[in-house]
């Protein structure tokens, strides 16, 4: 009962705040044009249908690098990747993608009851890199395909940065740029 309700009210948490998002999203568009008849339906519908889009893309997850077999049990691959974080999750889970590539597995889309357990479960994998079972796979966020290519140019960004003898190992990807972490000094 206790992790019902903890689910129940994660879940009402987290579409009460996207609805406040858009809200003050739809508040300001409003606000902005000279005119109320000018916001059409069809834009509120398409605000709607994306804040939508994205809370469901909030509970997913993709791993990377879990190797594939042909008759695999793929909760279990993932619940064993789980508990190497510590965790035991409920998911759904599927892989994604074409098959017949031998050289590089298919991703997994691995989608959890309410976007808070995506989280926590995102800021833990770090820990899989010091595993020695699961050092070559990743967990990323769901990305859109506008995400993804947006997000590739800048990895290649930092890759060349690399190449032209910057140092680049305190540099992280955050909020779609490159920074400069700051280095803590025990101070």
């Amino acid at each position: 009962d206790k992790l019902l309700a903890s689910v129940q009210n994660a879940v009402t948490e987290s579409v009460s705040e996207t609805v406040k998002a858009e809200i003050r999203t739809y508040s300001d568009a409003v606000r902005s044009s000279e005119s109320v008849a000018q916001f059409s339906t069809e834009t509120l519908k398409s605000a709607v249908k994306s804040a939508v889009q994205e809370e469901d893309r909030n509970k997913n997850l993709m791993v990377f690098g879990m190797s594939e077999e042909g008759s695999e049990d793929l909760s279990d691959k993932v619940q064993e990747v789980f508990g190497e974080l510590g965790m035991k999750p409920a998911t759904d889970v599927c892989r994604v993608g074409k098959t017949g590539s031998k050289e590089r597995p298919r991703p997994v889309k691995v989608t959890f009851s309410c976007a808070s357990t995506a989280r926590h479960v995102l800021l833990q994998a770090r820990k899989l890199r010091h595993s020695e079972k699961f050092s070559k796979v990743f967990i990323r966020p769901d990305r859109t395909l506008e995400e993804r290519a947006a997000h590739k140019l800048i990895i290649e960004e930092k890759k060349k940065k690399r190449k032209e003898g910057e140092s680049v190992n305190n540099r992280i990807v955050k909020f779609g740029t490159i920074v400069t972490e700051i280095e803590k000094d025990g101070a």
